[in-house]
């Protein structure tokens, strides 16, 4: 028993050799870092060599106290050791938000730049990022970028300034992820000038025109809000993951993408609208190779509007999808919709699986609402319910997954249960 004893006492992570332990350490926030202090003797100054230094505004009580801190952080820092990641995180809520001095903030970054830093996250303002942005453009070691400016709320009156310089000599980013009131045509000369960008991030997108190209671009998340008609343009030969979303009512005009390495795509519109089809049908043409796709068409328009077709363009054939595998589709599920899945049924040859979801925000709104018989009985949600899917219980789980279509004559069933809409008898999927 006392041998058992002994061996439950021993110290495992003294054990541990110390480039693993400074490795842990770069992975959590300088604040836990510096925290292992008073774990023993050895851990006394370890934290100053570590690769990283994070810090959040919300660990500290004044906006002063975060700054001293930071400043603290790079004195103590030990000048042999590269540092090669450094993310400020300058707010916490409505109520601890600082705007940090342009001053201190270059200062900082320059240090670390000096000492190998190759990764940047910045959580600022706006008025400090247009300040900062041209200065970061400057520095030649970065590998990876994000900045997310934390009052773009007020975005939809402002004037784009011009933020990127015709030279600069940030040129070897391989990711990017902005958060920022940065205009298309400055994101368009930046990425001009990369030779090694794999992965953007863009939000929000107000402008008219969406138009971006790379030659090395693998993974590409854009997410647009508006209330003006928008037109898309892209052209990413080596593109492998498209991930766009269309927030508020913004009117999807025009698509057009030439993407034909393109595997996985998701696209989210907010709500259903006519004049947006053939975008639709242009965005379906740009995406026809991909192996998985998950496509949101939006809530529909009230009932007193004649539902119509979102996935096939009047006078026009849906592309052929010779390698998709996987399709998670939300849309509303009336006479045109089934009509438009078992058109893309159609022209998959290779299907494994089919995830629907159904959504109608009338539907959505009155279920919570329900109206009464004249004998003062509640009208039972079924009734209700106007999708032509077979109607699923329990109320809130309205949709339906299908597997294994690529085998026997499963999607040929399919097909004709779609065809024959829901039964008396409501069956289930």
């Amino acid at each position: 028993m006392d041998h058992q004893h002994e061996e439950d006492e021993v110290d495992r992570l003294s054990e541990l050799p110390e480039p693993l332990i400074l490795h842990i350490i770069s992975y959590v926030p300088t604040k836990y870092g510096i925290r292992t202090s008073v774990l023993s003797r050895r851990f006394r100054n370890l934290w100053t060599a570590s690769s990283s230094l994070e810090l959040h505004r919300s660990h500290f009580p004044t906006g002063y106290s975060f700054i001293k801190a930071t400043n603290d952080c790079f004195r103590r820092h030990d000048p042999l050791v590269p540092l090669l990641r450094l993310c400020l995180k300058a707010y916490s809520s409505l109520t601890k938000r600082i705007s940090l001095p342009f001053k201190s903030s270059s200062d900082w970054i320059s240090r670390a730049s000096l000492i190998g830093l190759c990764d940047l996250s910045l959580h600022i303002h706006t008025d400090t990022f247009e300040r900062l942005f041209p200065f970061i453009l400057s520095l030649p070691s970065l590998e990876s970028l994000e900045i997310h400016c934390f009052d773009i709320d007020n975005i939809r009156n402002y004037s784009f300034k011009p933020l990127v310089p015709p030279t600069f000599l940030l040129k070897n980013i391989k990711k990017l992820h902005l958060i920022a009131k940065v205009s298309c045509s400055d994101l368009t000369l930046f990425m001009t000038q990369q030779t090694r960008l794999e992965y953007l991030y863009f939000e929000p997108v107000l402008q008219s025109t969406i138009e971006l190209s790379s030659q090395t671009l693998k993974v590409l998340k854009i997410i647009s809000s508006g209330l003006e008609p928008v037109s898309v343009n892209l052209s990413f030969p080596r593109l492998e993951f498209l991930e766009l979303k269309m927030q508020v009512t913004i009117l999807l005009q025009d698509f057009h993408g030439e993407m034909p390495l393109l595997r996985w795509a998701v696209v989210k519109l907010s709500n259903a609208i006519v004049g947006g089809v053939p975008a639709i049908g242009g965005m379906l043409r740009s995406i026809a190779n991909v192996k998985e796709l998950t496509l949101h068409t939006g809530y529909p328009l009230p009932s007193d509007i004649p539902p119509f077709h979102m996935l096939t363009e009047p006078g026009k054939e849906l592309p052929e999808f010779p390698n998709l595998r996987s399709i998670k589709l939300s849309t509303c599920f009336h006479e045109e919709g089934i009509q438009d899945l078992i058109c893309l049924l159609q022209h998959a040859p290779v299907l494994e699986t089919l995830k629907l979801d159904h959504v109608d925000m009338e539907f959505d709104l009155i279920k919570y609402r329900r109206k009464r018989k004249n004998d003062g009985s509640l009208i039972p949600i079924s009734e209700m319910w106007k999708s032509r899917l077979p109607y699923v219980l329990p109320y809130d789980n309205e949709h339906a997954y299908f597997t294994d279509l690529h085998t026997g004559n499963t999607k040929i069933e399919l097909i004709k249960l779609l065809c024959q809409g829901q039964s008396s008898k409501k069956q289930k999927l």
